[in-house]
């Protein structure tokens, strides 16, 4: 065993790394210059865009705005956590619905023991994932005069959902088999109860095409708009970095989704597998009604997603948002198109006024909801299992893998 002085941190790691914190900034400081250097260049190129997509001053914007707006939305947030104990494998999601007035209006839970998938996270998410899209059209569908705010974008929901069905029949076939035979005999919980409802009808179409559901996105790590105004620094930033040092307050930029590579090439057409070669015909069962509604989130068109880049005030730097073009198109309380996108504004620039708070209080009031939920499910079920754990074998088997 190690005597207590051999396992010191040693003097010379730590100043190793110091000596070359310094290079590192220089670095980092060369970077962020050449991207305040090509500040007006880029500026230019936006400002020059066709039609509604340049840059310009967003519609209905003022700060702070003094008066609540009345623009009637409901917030969905949704969590998970997929763990691969010793014993077994299992999944906690849970799915929550804020109505305008700032209560609870729906809640979805699914709780699963799984086999050591590899793709567990996939799946887990997935199921996580399907309650969303059920709940945003239940909510899009029953109140048509208001908007439904989801958490991410329209496209990586459509993703999620084909990880989904591709991890389980690559690594799980037995598994949705089991629980599509216990929906079949009526399960009205878990998994098998999540899967049979999502499979029971086509969701996925009007998730993705009606008007009335917002995407609130994160900037970090997306590239859609330094693709269009800068291609040649698409390796080295992300939109968070350029419609930060771009935007100014009140002002506003929209891209379209073009699903194209950084070369303007077609990328494969967007899907959700139905299964091949032995899982055939055992995947998604809309999976020809996904890849048509997959093709109208980039065809010219009322469904075609539009991403809009907002600095709404001067807190919490650029906002994401995003709706397909139908949402402009659309009349509800009276208004249309451009001024339904200034309540929208004005609505975003209410519920973010709060310096601690970066995205609109409803959906943060969700995203606490569902994140609590989860992790104290997750405490309460681990500690249930020691307290009911009758032998130091069982115990042991319900702790948790090293990290």
């Amino acid at each position: 065993m190690p005597s207590e002085t051999s396992v010191v941190l040693p003097d010379s790691l730590v100043s190793d790394l110091v000596n070359r914190i310094g290079s590192l900034t220089d670095a980092l400081q060369k970077e962020t210059t050449l991207l305040y250097e090509r500040r007006d260049e880029i500026r230019d190129h936006m400002k020059n865009a066709p039609g509604a997509l340049k840059l310009g001053t967003l519609p209905g914007h003022s700060f702070p705005v003094t008066v609540e707006p009345d623009l009637p939305i409901h917030a969905i947030d949704g969590a998970h956590v997929a763990k691969a104990d010793r014993g077994a494998a299992y999944s906690l999601s849970c799915v929550v619905g804020l109505s305008p007035s700032g209560i609870i209006s729906r809640q979805r839970a699914c709780t699963a023991v799984m086999p050591h998938f590899m793709g567990l996270s996939s799946i887990s998410g997935g199921l996580m994932t399907m309650q969303e899209i059920m709940m945003a059209v239940e909510l899009a569908e029953g109140s048509p005069s208001a908007l439904v705010l989801i958490d991410g974008s329209r496209l990586s929901a459509f993703i999620s959902i084909n990880q989904f069905y591709e991890a389980i029949l690559k690594d799980g076939l037995d598994a949705l088999r089991e629980w599509r035979r216990q929906a079949a005999m009526g399960a009205n919980e878990g998994p098998s109860a999540t899967l049979a409802e999502f499979e029971a009808r086509d969701w996925l179409t009007p998730f993705l095409t009606l008007p009335n559901i917002i995407g609130n996105l994160k900037l970090v790590t997306t590239k859609g708009l330094i693709k269009r105004y800068a291609p040649d620094l698409l390796h080295r930033f992300d939109d968070q970095a350029v419609a930060n040092t771009v935007l100014e307050l009140g002002e506003g930029t929209m891209i379209r989704f073009d699903h194209a590579d950084q070369n303007g090439q077609k990328l494969p057409p967007l899907h959700i597998t139905n299964g091949e070669q032995a899982a055939k015909g055992e995947g998604y069962p809309f999976s020809a009604q996904a890849a048509k509604a997959g093709e109208l989130l980039h065809t010219k068109g009322l469904a075609q997603l539009a991403q809009l880049y907002a600095r709404i005030n001067p807190m919490h730097g650029v906002y994401k948002i995003e709706f397909n073009h139908g949402f402009l198109a659309q009349t509800l309380f009276g208004v249309s198109g451009k001024a339904l996108l200034a309540k929208l504004i004005e609505w975003w620039g209410w519920n973010t006024a709060a310096v601690d708070i970066m995205e609109p209080y409803p959906a943060f009031v969700a995203d606490r909801f569902v994140s609590e939920a989860v992790k104290v499910s997750e405490l309460a079920l681990r500690d249930i299992l020691v307290r009911k754990s009758e032998t130091d074998l069982l115990w042991n088997l319900g702790r948790p893998y090293r990290s």
